[in-house]
Formats: structure tokens, C-alpha cells, sequence
């Protein structure tokens, strides 16, 4: 689903001005030394709080914008838990977002600035000029502020669209990655070696063929504050983190089965056909759900899935214990996602990505923000008409995630 040889018919996909980009940023590294190339530097550095792998690549098609405007190579560098070259690799003929070995993160950076907030008047002025700066900088690494929140996310990303759309432009909104994202992650990005065996090898033996399964994610540690009524309250944050499991029974075991039971349902309302691939957060409820039928409405559904693992920790996680084999469990649903027809998700960010990577053609939200289930909705994205002036750069300022 991921490689080489998916790599030139999603660089056809993309807009031109990202295709040029991509072929001046293989010229700029085939052609100069390295210490000649100026480049723009996506970072996660150590108490910074980057978030998951979703809060990390969410707002990736606006950083790969800024590269392109400011005339700067991409490159991607990550701390915590440990270098992303860890878990993803550079697809032949693909963009190559990797940094130098000479970089050393902060300690690197010669321009690190901040973005203004998207409420503030004049943004796109204030935007210009930020990307003035970038270009007059003689600076070799140039950097802005990690971006984080749901609305500035959104907001960034709605000026990656505005550049890629000639009529109709799909608008980001809540937590849906961009239509484009598919494509971008093909492009930039293919699992190393032991995570591809891993996802190959889980796929043949659960028969699942790209394109013919529905993926059923439930973030079950999530809303923190929700988990209130199950988990002490010194055990909170650890449990949302996974370095803290609460017992698999009693109210807590009922009140995930209950809301898996929705979550099913939502997947087979999108196709009751294609058997569903069920991801959690939770080893235990994995593990139960695959191994018993699961009722939902009148009938009895049994998921497949990957069971036995050990506990998944959440990717801002990271102590002496950590390794790389402890984060391949997160890259693996998040790619086998990526190959559903179907993606039923809920809160959280990370089902929401493997819609993205779904291409965002069939995918339904079966749990509020809140926490609590809720009837499947259907995710559509809002388009606006930019053919015909209906819809301006300034009017972005004023969208909201709701």
C-alpha cells in the first residue's frame, strides 16, 4: 500500500505548484553540498509537547507549503521518542524530508519565529512578511513554532488548500486531515523494513486486500477528564498515556463494550459487506473483541484485529524502557487504516488520520468530542466555490472548527 511504486501516480495527483516544488527539491539535493542548501525545519524537540503521530503530521501539507514559498528544502526532524527515520523512510523518487547528520535541533536553528494567531487582523500580511523574512534569511535552518490546536490546524491547512484548488476546495474542518493527504504521505513517506513485514504479514493472515475492509478505531484511554469515573484520579494522565493499565472489568469493561458495540455498528452501516479491521488503544479490549462475537442491534459481529501485543504507549511517551519496537504497533494501525475502504473513528486525532490516508471517500464518526457515543454520522468535507470568488484567503480567518 506504501512504497516505491505507489510514489509517481500520487505525485500526478497533487497540484502543480506541489509537483514543481518536489522537483526542485530533488535538483536543490542531487545538485549542491549540503553545507549550500537552505532548508526548512520541522521540529519535535525534547519539552516542546509534540503531541501524537496525528498532532505531529496533521499540519504537515502547510509546512511543506512554507518550504515551497520560502524557496527551502523540507526536512523533518524529530526527538522524542526517537528520530521519525525510525519508523518511516524516503520513497524512491519521493520527497526526501530527511535533515543532514549535522543537524542538532535547537542548536541548529539560525530563525526560529512564531506564527501569528489566526483571529489577529491583517494575518496574511503578517504571514507575508514571515515568509519575506524566511527568504531574505541567510540563515541554512529556518523553523516556525510547533502548531497544535484543532482550529489553527485547520486554519494553516486551509491555506494549503486555497493554493491547490482551482474551483471547487474542500474545507478543513474538526479533526479531518486534507483530502490531499493520501498523496503528500505517499510521496514523502513508506514504513521501514520491519514495519512493512509486520503490516504485510498481519494483512495476509487476516485476509485483508487494500480497498476491501472497513477499519473500526476506538480510542478507548481518551478524553482524560472522561475517564474520571473509572480511573483514580493519580492514575489519570498515566492512563491516557499507557504507562498505566486499568483493570479489563466491572463498570470500565461494560462501558468500553458499549461504546465498541456503537462503534461497530458505524462501521457496517458504511459497508456490511467488507470485513472490519477493529484498533484500540487498549490491549484488552482488542483482545476480548477479537476473540468473542460482538452484538450489535440483532446480530452478532466478529472483528479481526491484532492481539496479544503488549501495552501501546502513546508516541509522547518516553522513558528508559522505550524502543523503537515499542511505537511499531501505532505506525502498523495507522497504515493498515490507511488501506480500509472504510474508516468508522472517534475522538482523538489518530483514527481520524487513517481516514485521511483513506483518501476521506468513506468515513463516519461514531463518539462525540465529548467522549460519549453517539448515532453515526457521516463525515463529508464543506466545499467552497473559489472559481467563482465565492470563497477568499481573508474569509479564512473567520472559520471555525465547529
Amino acid at each position: 500500500m506504501y512504497g516505491d511504486h505507489r510514489v509517481k501516480s500520487s505525485i500526478a495527483a497533487l497540484p502543480n505548484w506541489l509537483q514543481e516544488y518536489i522537483s526542485w527539491n530533488q535538483n536543490e539535493q542531487a545538485t549542491k553540498d549540503v553545507k549550500d542548501i537552505r532548508f526548512f525545519v520541522v521540529k519535535c524537540v525534547k519539552n516542546e509537547g509534540c503531541g501524537g503521530i496525528s498532532d505531529r503530521l496533521r499540519v504537515l501539507p502547510f509546512y511543506v507549503f512554507m518550504a515551497a514559498r520560502t524557496n527551502r528544502v523540507l526536512c523533518i526532524y524529530w526527538e522524542t521518542p526517537m528520530r521519525l527515520e525510525s519508523f518511516l523512510e524516503v520513497p524512491k523518487g519521493g520527497l526526501d524530508w530527511t535533515c543532514p547528520a549535522d543537524f542538532e535541533g535547537k542548536q541548529s536553528l539560525g530563525m526560529n519565529t512564531r506564527v501569528p494567531k489566526e483571529s489577529k487582523p491583517g494575518f496574511f500580511s503578517i504571514l507575508n512578511q514571515i515568509i519575506d523574512e524566511m527568504n531574505a534569511s541567510s540563515k541554512q535552518y529556518v523553523s516556525i513554532f510547533t502548531i497544535r490546536s484543532i482550529s489553527r490546524v485547520n486554519f494553516f491547512n486551509n491555506i494549503f488548500n486555497a493554493y491547490s484548488y482551482e474551483e471547487n476546495m474542500p474545507v478543513a474542518s474538526k479533526w479531518m486531515h486534507i483530502d490531499l493527504m493520501e498523496h503528500i504521505f505517499r510521496v514523502m513517506f513508506k514504513p521501514v523494513p520491519s514495519i512493512a513485514r509486520n503490516v504485510n504479514a498481519t494483512m495476509t493472515r487476516l485476509n485483508l486486500v487494500e480497498g476491501g475492509y472497513t477499519s473500526v478505531h476506538l480510542r478507548a484511554r481518551y478524553p482524560t477528564k472522561h475517564m474520571a469515573q473509572f480511573v483514580e484520579p493519580e492514575n489519570l494522565q498515566s492512563h491516557d498515556e499507557g504507562t498505566y493499565v486499568e483493570a479489563f472489568d466491572g463498570k470500565y469493561k461494560s462501558y468500553l463494550l458499549n461504546l465498541t458495540s456503537n462503534a461497530l455498528e458505524c462501521g457496517l452501516s458504511l459497508d456490511k459487506k467488507n470485513p472490519v479491521f477493529f484498533i484500540s488503544d487498549s490491549v484488552d479490549l482488542v483482545n476480548h473483541v477479537i476473540s468473542n462475537e460482538i452484538a450489535v442491534n440483532n446480530t452478532n459481529v466478529q472483528a479481526v484485529g491484532v492481539g496479544q501485543r503488549p501495552i501501546i504507549k502513546h508516541i509522547d511517551v518516553f522513558n528508559s524502557s522505550s524502543t523503537e519496537e515499542s511505537y511499531y504497533s501505532l505506525f502498523e494501525d495507522l497504515l493498515i487504516m490507511g488501506g480500509s475502504k472504510c474508516v468508522a473513528h472517534g475522538v482523538g486525532s489518530f483514527g481520524a488520520f487513517g481516514a485521511g490516508l483513506a483518501g476521506n471517500r468513506c468515513r463516519a464518526l461514531h463518539r462525540r468530542y465529548t467522549g460519549v457515543p453517539s448515532k453515526c454520522t457521516i463525515e463529508v468535507p464543506m466545499y467552497v466555490d473559489i472559481a467563482n470568488n465565492s470563497w477568499s484567503l481573508e474569509q479564512n480567518e473567520s472559520i471555525s472548527i465547529e
